[in-house]
């Protein structure tokens, strides 16, 4: 991080825009600001801190308003710092927003806004919250670093009258020479701990390397099984899918050859009872036309005593009206069906006895 311009307006005896344009080099790497007292330097110095890490409280940024801006109008006390970081310029701009007041000792923050503007336009916008803020400011200066290179040397110089003791003590709290003190002990722990655990790993090498070795056999082994996709496993899952695609087809046969047979079976059932159904009808009209044969003259002499019972025939004319009443009946008085031939004969008979 290397400033190239610092502006301050009105802010704390800073009235107006005021800009400071510090310049270092390789060879030149401090800037140092010199002036008597209460010309500003610690202002300048706090200025810089606001804009970096903003305050603490509304009352502190009360504080940091200017007397004489606030008494004329409105307005804004603010804080820019334009600073290069890894070749490219960024500018932080925190702001605090008041009001007009007739007493400066009245004065009141009323608002206050910080922004971060890069070369791609803004990096951390007004809106954005403060986490977002820090993230960037850490990037680039974080605060619990930043006293190793911002500090007041007015506070060296009152350390320096004090005991010797106390100087060292105080200017090492000042300088943070005790935390970097501390930091090299707990990086010699932790380089201690590191070779601790890096013997261990050494003396573990050809074990890891072994497991190594197993787990790439296993994975070998995974790979030429495969997967249901690939491998063996897919191969055996084809050769299912075929097999169960050839027991569904069988299965399909036997069920059709099963019921072949059985409708073979039953036609055979239905022939032989057909052959009986047959030879018992066969018999049965053998017995019919017997028995026609034996009741024959029966038939006859009843038919004859129903004609004398029942018709009075007396000549052709009577014999007409037998017959006329005979053709309009479906059965003969004896009892057997008047075939079509029978009927056409009797009436033949009829006409010419007409």
């Amino acid at each position: 991080m290397e400033i190239i311009e610092f502006t301050v307006a009105n802010f704390r005896p800073y009235y107006g825009d005021v800009t400071i344009e510090p310049r270092t080099d390789s060879n030149k790497p401090l800037i140092l600001v010199l002036g008597k007292n209460d010309t500003g330097k610690t202002s300048l110095f706090t200025a810089l801190r606001f804009c970096l890490y903003g305050a603490g409280s509304r009352d502190e940024r009360s504080e940091h308003i200017n007397r004489t801006a606030v008494e004329e109008s409105d307005g804004t006390a603010r804080v820019e710092v334009t600073f290069t970081h890894d070749d490219d310029i960024f500018t932080i701009e925190r702001g605090i927003e008041y009001n007009q007041t007739d007493d400066a000792d009245d004065r009141r923050a009323v608002d206050h806004y910080r922004e971060v503007r890069g070369p791609d336009g803004k990096v951390v916008g007004r809106s954005d919250s403060e986490s977002t803020y820090r993230k960037f400011i850490n990037r680039v200066l974080p605060e619990n670093v930043s006293r190793f290179f911002l500090f007041d040397a007015e506070e060296l110089q009152r350390f320096e009258q004090s005991h010797d003791e106390t100087v060292r003590e105080s200017i090492e709290t000042v300088l943070g020479i005790q935390e970097i003190e501390n930091a090299i002990g707990d990086l010699e722990d932790r380089k201690t701990t590191f070779d601790r655990e890096f013997a261990d790993y050494e003396s573990t090498a050809d074990e890891v390397n072994e497991l190594r070795e197993e787990l790439q056999e296993v994975m070998d082994e995974l790979d030429e099984i495969g997967d249901e996709d690939s491998g063996k496993i897919a191969e055996l899952q084809q050769k299912k899918k075929t097999k169960e695609q050839n027991r569904s087809s069988v299965r399909t046969k036997l069920d059709d050859i099963e019921g072949t047979e059985d409708l073979r079976k039953e036609k055979a059932g239905l022939e032989s009872s057909l052959a009986d159904d047959k030879s018992d009808l066969g018999e049965t009209k053998a017995e019919r036309n017997e028995l026609r044969k034996q009741i024959g003259p029966i038939i006859a002499a009843r038919g004859r005593q129903a004609f004398r019972d029942n018709y009075e025939i007396e000549g052709s004319s009577g014999e007409a009206d037998f017959l006329h009443d005979l053709m309009d009946r479906d059965e003969c008085v004896c009892g057997d069906p008047i075939s079509d031939e029978t009927r056409e004969a009797i009436f033949e008979r009829y006409q010419q006895l007409r």
